[in-house]
């Protein structure tokens, strides 16, 4: 069962789109908290990291998104879940930043990972 059949399940809200980058958001802010690269969750996985970027930026089966959330131990809906609102001080790799907003937060996450 691929994502685009399942999401609707985990992410009743929201349109394939959003789920799918939702996911993608989320898988890299979970492996960020665990202080998890994607080589060790691949690895975690079994699977080649090359292999584990196309699941997650695709259409993964609903199988490999189960063991991805076992592997970052959550629910499979909180890998579809959208951030609603942000207000606080976070880390973000070592470095606190004060936070207003979602896409405040998705631009920290993202300027984070270009380090």
């Amino acid at each position: 069962m691929l994502i685009r059949s399942i999401f609707s399940n985990f992410a009743p809200n929201l349109n394939f789109m959003n789920a799918q980058k939702d996911f993608e958001r989320n898988v890299r802010i979970l492996r960020s908290r665990k202080k998890m690269s994607q080589k060790e969750l691949a690895e975690q996985l079994g699977i080649d990291p090359a292999s584990l970027s196309r699941m997650i930026k695709g259409n993964p089966r609903l199988d490999t998104i189960e063991r991805i959330a076992k592997a970052l131990d959550v629910s499979v809906s909180a890998l579809f879940e959208e951030i609603e609102h942000i207000d606080g001080y976070v880390s973000i790799d070592g470095h606190i930043v004060h936070i207003h907003s979602r896409e405040e937060f998705l631009k920290e996450v993202d300027k984070s990972k270009s380090f």
